[in-house]
């Protein structure tokens, strides 16, 4: 029985917007570890599954497909964070309470 992860990716760092944060990926667990080849520098694999991911509107049609599809699934919950409101205007407020 071949094992998957289902998991929500979380926001990059260095962008602000929430593309592809909203969906959730079924991505194949590798079965085969990366071989690295000394000649060309190339790292390559036997394994062909580890390079798909699915993308799903929601957890339950990503869990479904795994059950249609006789797959172990493993669901990784990811922290999420409060996203406070800020403006350019707070950095020039009174408050010098970072001195």
């Amino acid at each position: 029985m071949e094992k998957v992860w289902i998991y929500r990716p979380v926001k990059p760092a260095v962008q602000s917007g929430t593309f592809h944060t909203l969906s959730w990926i079924l991505e194949y667990v590798p079965a085969h570890r990366q071989n690295f080849d000394p000649m060309t520098g190339w790292v390559g694999t036997q394994d062909t599954q580890g390079r798909h991911k699915l993308f799903f509107d929601s957890l339950e049609s990503a869990i479904r497909f795994a059950k249609n599809n006789k797959l172990a699934y493993d669901v990784l919950e990811n922290g999420t964070h409060t996203i406070y409101p800020k403006s350019y205007a707070t950095n020039f407020k009174g408050n010098m309470s970072y001195l």
